[in-house]
């Protein structure tokens, strides 16, 4: 049985680097003369792709003081009309590239940050914005020291990257559509995002009200997957093999989103199932009414004689206070029909008129300026939401859950090793959770976490920040398979005790890290009662 229920976490971390050929372009450097020659260097795969530049390489600062252009550009009059010399490191890569467009740059020449391969140039530089209009290119760790050693250095960029084959191939291209059908004549180029996917196609769409916009190539002629993002390329939602085609199969894409009137979407159908043209339908539906059940944990209370009610008012309009149903372990829950967008504040009371006193942490002054419970409904379907504790913000009891990793076999980033994980049913990038660990001294890494019993999650621990060239390769052995190919580990959270999951070597199934260059996994010997000394046999010493 195929494991789905992260998927959408593993999404997340899809690193937008792109390696494609490697076929390099050449960075020509005609002053000082000290330097002049010719130098490898790789297009990035957004902005203005396929361009080439020149200019003079001037070294950024940013307003930390740094040369990572990851905050706002403090030299920007001397970047102006120049081509910015920027880190890699710490940030993405669009996100330079904003800030040195914002300083008035010309172009950007990224140094590859990577000392212990000081020659090497890994990927062409991936991300969208649909916001990024220069071309930029990346150099390797050595080029660069040699490059910022000087002064007044003039550069010619040639790019290794066709121009575009498409007129909307990238993100910041996308062709502006509006509700109707559309035609896709085919997918072609390299501005696919995405683990898969080479080509892309993009649209802008920007919702006219509040509402939930279909999109769908359901009928449409070819096999499609389709990935919604916003404007800095983040993922909202996908759809892969969503639709019945008639004969059994389950093949192209359909999906509903809610959205918010003026809210701007970009529309991604890439090549992963198919290159070839087909049409699809984009369309803005009402609102719906959804039922939604909240449920509250009443185990360390003494329950009255007439039972748990639940009070609420929706969008500020008193409803009821109603008995809730009891479920028998301790928890009661009540279902209320809401239309999605709405707001429900609410208490529970132990007793008809004994209203629970919130926690500061989780409450909301409602229209009377009473501390309740607030939920804003943002499902578009029947939903519920986790149980919680009586008067807690949380469920009860919690149970810490600690990680160790081992990193012993690693360069461990300069920004840390982290742990991320999520439950099952993700659907948004707020459910997925970054836990940063802590370092211990001795090559390992430690976090806590607290889960509830009965918890389902799945985790993954990470070299450095989140992208997927940072996330260890978990074996199959102890990993489950999610659709875009990615392992993680599983782990249900069983019993009221703190839990220590142990050490595990990174991307292992192991405790320990094995030897580099040992072919065999060594062998402890834990129970000497019966070795004897005596007469040698072989090379064995009879000194332990």
């Amino acid at each position: 049985m195929k494991n789905h229920y992260l998927t959408r976490f593993f999404t997340l971390v899809l690193f937008m680097g792109i390696s494609l050929s490697l076929t390099y372009g050449q960075l020509e450097v005609t002053a000082p003369a000290s330097v002049a020659g010719t130098y490898n260097a790789l297009g990035a795969a957004f902005g203005d792709v396929g361009a080439g530049f020149s200019g003079m390489l001037v070294e950024i600062e940013d307003n930390d003081g740094l040369t990572t252009g990851c905050v706002g550009i403090a030299n920007a009059d001397d970047v102006a009309g120049n081509v910015a010399l920027i880190d890699r490191g710490a940030c993405g890569f669009t996100v330079k590239v904003l800030n040195a467009q914002a300083a008035g740059a010309v172009a950007v020449i990224v140094c590859n940050n990577d000392q212990d391969n000081p020659d090497d140039i890994p990927f062409n530089m991936g991300g969208g914005n649909c916001e990024v209009d220069l071309p930029s290119a990346m150099i390797s760790y050595n080029d660069c020291q040699t490059l910022r050693a000087e002064t007044g250095v003039m550069a010619t960029f040639t790019p290794d990257l066709p121009a575009p084959t498409q007129a909307n191939e990238y993100l910041n291209m996308a062709t502006t559509i509006s509700d109707g059908t559309h035609t896709v004549d085919s997918i072609s180029g390299s501005g696919g995002l995405f683990s898969g996917s080479t080509g892309a196609a993009y649209y802008e769409y920007t919702a006219a009200a509040d509402g939930v916009v279909n999109i769908s190539s359901c009928g449409g002629g070819a096999d499609t997957r389709l990935l919604v993002l916003d404007c800095a390329s983040n993922l909202l939602a996908f759809s892969i093999d969503d639709c019945d085609d008639g004969n059994g199969n389950v093949v192209a894409s359909n999906l509903d989103l809610l959205l918010l009137e003026g809210q701007t979407i970009y529309i991604s159908w890439d090549d992963a199932q198919s290159a070839d043209g087909f049409d699809f339908t984009v369309s803005l539906n009402a609102l719906p009414t959804v039922n939604v059940t909240f449920t509250v944990n009443m185990e360390e209370e003494t329950v009255a004689n007439d039972g748990v009610f639940f009070h609420y008012d929706i969008n500020d309009v008193p409803i009821g206070n109603e008995l809730m149903t009891d479920n028998g372990d301790g928890t009661w829950s009540y279902t209320i029909e809401v239309t999605t967008l709405d707001t429900i504040n609410y208490v529970y009371c132990n007793g008809a008129n004994n209203f629970e006193v919130v926690p500061e942490e989780c409450a909301f002054p409602n229209f009377q300026g009473n501390p309740v419970r607030e939920h804003v409904m943002l499902g578009i379907t029947d939903g519920a939401l986790s149980p919680v504790c009586y008067e807690l913000c949380t469920n009860c009891p919690s149970v810490n859950v600690s990680f160790t990793v081992d990193m012993s076999n690693e360069m461990v980033s300069p920004d840390g090793v982290n742990m991320v994980y999520a439950g099952p049913g993700v659907t948004d990038v707020g459910d997925v959770s970054v836990v940063a660990l802590s370092d211990n001294g001795d090559g390992t890494w430690s976090g806590t976490v607290g889960l509830m019993t009965g918890d389902t999650i799945g985790y993954a621990f990470v070299n450095g920040g989140v992208a997927v060239e940072n996330v260890e390769a978990v074996p199959d052995d102890c990993g489950l398979l999610n659709s875009f190919g990615f392992n993680i580990r599983p782990l249900i959270v069983e019993g009221f005790e703190d839990i220590d999951v142990g050490v595990v070597c990174f991307g292992t199934c192991t405790s320990f890290c094995p030897v580099e260059g040992c072919e065999t996994t060594p062998i402890l010997m834990e129970n000497l009662d019966n070795y004897t000394t005596g007469e040698l046999v072989g090379p064995q010493s009879d000194v332990w």
